[in-house]
């Protein structure tokens, strides 16, 4: 196995070309450091597969086996940021086949767009219109980069495709700035933008035609979520009081909010 990672590794870092590819892409050739940490990376990568492979997965197997025969049927689809601290099944302690799962920076989620081909949009309609989810999650979470970048300024002549993407977030700034106290400290800002930002999100879900028709008929369930990363606590939006409040709170059927 070994001795395939190392050919692997070679083609990947331009000690053998590629089919097609002159030998010019193999110039910059790396370090024998960088040449050890991309081997430990790799070897710590099958090392996971192999953990899963033999425990993990032999623990789920019937249920994997299950969801190849059966096909997929999850009731919520997990609208979360592409933060890689941010983990759904790991926070929520789901299984195979629990949760339809789409990350994207920030938790955005641009408007209804008929003429639209993005691929946030073909899997919310996915979920929605073929899997027939019962419940829509929209995470949002502390410390998020998408927000913070929000407002801080951005080179014209870089990141063009992230700084066209982050208009999704704009109004939460604008309305977090047209709100908070002047001198509010910017991780407070940001906190605040974060929350209203998920809030929106639930409102650009509800331009979906088919979305906002579920939504009415009861058959479609629209949560608004925020995960603080330090505390691992999820809070969840109520719209009756204009305020997030601890999830536990709800399944206990009180409100224990500050």
């Amino acid at each position: 196995m070994r001795r395939f990672i190392y050919l692997f590794i070679g083609m990947l870092i331009g000690f053998i070309p590629l089919r097609g590819e002159s030998q010019q892409a193999t110039t910059n050739v790396p370090t024998p450091a960088e040449r050890e940490e991309l081997l430990n990376q790799t070897l710590n990568y099958a090392q996971g597969h192999e953990y899963f492979k033999n425990v993990v997965f032999q623990q789920h197997e019937q249920e994997f086996v299950r969801l190849v025969k059966d096909g997929q049927s999850p009731q919520t689809l997990f609208i979360g940021c592409s933060d890689s601290r941010i983990i759904p099944d790991l926070i929520l302690s789901t299984g195979p086949g629990d949760l339809f799962v789409l990350r994207t920076a920030g938790n955005f989620v641009p408007s209804y767009n008929p003429e639209g081909d993005d691929g946030v949009s073909a899997t919310i309609q996915y979920a929605v219109e073929v899997l027939k989810v019962r419940d829509v999650i929209v995470c949002g979470h502390s410390h998020c980069g998408a927000i913070e970048a929000l407002f801080k300024t951005i080179d014209p002549g870089q990141l063009t495709i992230l700084r066209r993407w982050l208009r999704w977030g704009e109004e939460a700034k604008r309305i977090t700035m047209s709100s908070a106290k002047q001198g509010t400290p910017a991780q407070e800002l940001y906190r605040i933008a974060e929350q209203v930002s998920v809030v929106l999100q639930l409102d650009h879900l509800m331009s979906y035609p088919t979305v906002k028709k579920l939504v009415e008929e009861n058959k479609v369930n629209l949560h608004g979520w925020y995960y603080c990363i330090e505390t691992g606590e999820i809070s969840f939006y109520e719209p009756t009081k204009c305020r997030f409040i601890p999830l536990l709170s709800k399944q206990n059927g009180k409100d224990t909010a500050p």
